[in-house]
């Protein structure tokens, strides 16, 4: 509903699921309601862009998309480890590898926190005691276009570090 009721053209998420499914078929939407090239500086008009560390879920989630649409070509799965880092001092995982993309929706729902890479300090999220905390976003986070709209699944500590290290005033 974000997606289409903002008509939102580039999405960039974090994790796949049933989510990419859903998020590409919006997308599809807004593409027939609104035409090609929405504006000037939108290099990938109503793309997808599906980032993840899991193989397995990248390839289930390709399956399910060639078995509802024929045409795939606004679709990008990138595969990419995720890493131990620290951000601001923090302990937080990041992908190794990110797409060159600008999107005004973001999907975060990766990565699955017990396929972490390294440890800093011998500390790790890899953990059943501890929350996934991805940091990602907020490399970019100066590059995104006013109105992006980001939301998080069920990652609430993941969301309060987010907030806590966001520079501009967002809207929660």
């Amino acid at each position: 509903s974000f997606i289409t009721l903002n008509n939102r053209t580039t999405v960039l998420e974090y994790g796949t699921g049933w989510s990419t499914l859903i998020m590409y078929h919006a997308l599809e939407h807004n593409r027939a309601k609104y035409g090609s090239r929405p504006f000037e500086r939108c290099s990938y008009p109503y793309s997808l862009f599906v980032i993840d560390d899991q193989k397995k879920y990248l390839k289930i989630s390709k399956k399910r998309i060639s078995k509802f649409f024929n045409n795939k070509t606004r679709i990008n799965f990138i595969y990419s480890e995720a890493e131990m880092v620290k951000y601001n001092g923090k302990y937080a995982s990041q992908y190794k590898h990110h797409p060159l993309v600008n999107p005004d929706f973001i999907y975060l729902d990766g990565p699955d926190q017990f396929k972490i890479k390294g440890k800093i300090n011998n500390f790790t999220i890899k953990h059943p005691d501890m929350m996934p905390m991805a940091c990602d976003i907020l490399y970019y986070e100066h590059f995104l276009t006013p109105g992006t709209i980001i939301v998080v699944d069920g990652r609430m500590a993941n969301v309060r570090f987010l907030k806590s290290n966001l520079q501009r005033k967002w809207n929660y």
